[in-house]
């Protein structure tokens, strides 16, 4: 009698997840300044199948990571932050396994370590009874180990670079006018480089340039007015308009002279909408044309994505169970 095959693929593969913490925290000056230091302890198993040598995969680790903040309140509306955080990623089931369609698997890869810097500021001015204002800023440096990309082929498998450093800022402002008309404006520069490279044969063209995939300014505003009682006292109208701008970026390893067939061009987008919210809320209809000037949008891998489009969403809110 012939033995009976073992189909691997058939196994089930899993990932295990745990994260033990402990915090402490405490108020000082007043009140005005609240300290936090926090550790944190990871652990991890993955069990499953490896689908190019077709053997059983087991792996497992632990590690540890910690952070410090602390806020400062000069004020009810000002306010000051600064944090530094040791932190551990660990990959997700897709990153490890794939999706069985166009994401490959890759079960030797590492967890990512970082360090990072943040100081960052919020005002909030008083209330008045027109206008509200609300300005935040946030500075941040991030030095990254074994950082997790997908890399650009055709059929992507997430892998680790050795190093990465990250220098950026964010900065965001809200604007409300009696409580109808809203203006968020968001806006972010960052650079993100390879550092030391050991494991690529292109190592030493690679140090200092731009890593893939990570634009270097990137915007959007969004301006929305709200009326109630429209069509009754219970339902509310929303009308919004966005803008979104993306720079062009490099989605491929980039190092000597420069070459367009590497980079994701500029990009602009302005979408419209409105949803009308019936019965405090417990049915929304809602219309949004997207893209509405039909320009040229593309993904992270320079794919085109779709011109002016149109959906309608209806939505219905389940209050008894």
């Amino acid at each position: 009698m012939r033995p009976i095959e073992r189909d691997v693929l058939a196994r089930k593969q899993t990932l295990f997840k745990d994260v033990l913490g402990l915090q402490y925290q405490r108020k000082m000056i007043n009140n005005r300044l609240l300290f936090s230091l926090a550790a944190k302890l990871y652990y991890y198993e993955l069990d499953g199948v490896d689908p190019n040598a077709l053997t059983d995969v087991f792996a497992s680790g632990t590690d540890y990571g910690y952070y410090a903040t602390a806020k400062y309140d000069f004020s009810e509306r000002f306010f000051v932050r600064a944090s530094y955080e040791n932190a551990l990623r660990v990959p997700t089931f897709t990153q490890f396994f794939g999706n069985g369609t166009n994401i490959r698997s890759n079960l030797t890869l590492q967890p990512e370590n970082s360090n990072n810097f943040n100081l960052g500021l919020s005002y909030a001015s008083p209330r008045q009874r027109d206008l509200r204002v609300l300005v935040s800023a946030n500075g941040f440096t991030r030095a990254q180990q074994d950082l997790i990309f997908p890399n650009a082929n055709t059929f992507q498998r997430y892998e680790n670079a050795d190093n990465a450093n990250t220098l950026g800022v964010e900065s965001s402002i809200k604007f409300w006018f009696r409580d109808a008309l809203r203006l968020d404006v968001n806006a972010t520069r960052l650079r993100q480089e390879y550092g030391e490279i050991t494991s690529l044969t292109q190592a030493g063209s690679l140090e200092g340039t731009d890593f893939p995939n990570v634009p270097k300014w990137f915007y959007n505003a969004r301006l929305t007015y709200t009326k109630e009682g429209v069509f009754g006292k219970r339902n509310t109208l929303s009308v919004y308009t966005q803008y979104k701008y993306v720079d062009q970026f490099n989605y491929l390893n980039v190092s000597g002279t420069f070459d367009p067939a590497s980079y994701v061009p500029e990009q602009t987008r302005v979408d419209v909408g409105l949803s009308l919210s019936l019965l405090d809320r417990k049915y929304t209809i809602a219309f949004n044309a997207n893209n509405i000037f039909d320009a040229e949008v593309f993904d992270n891998f320079s794919v085109p994505r779709p011109g002016r489009n149109f959906n309608v969403r209806l939505g219905y809110q389940l209050t008894d169970f």
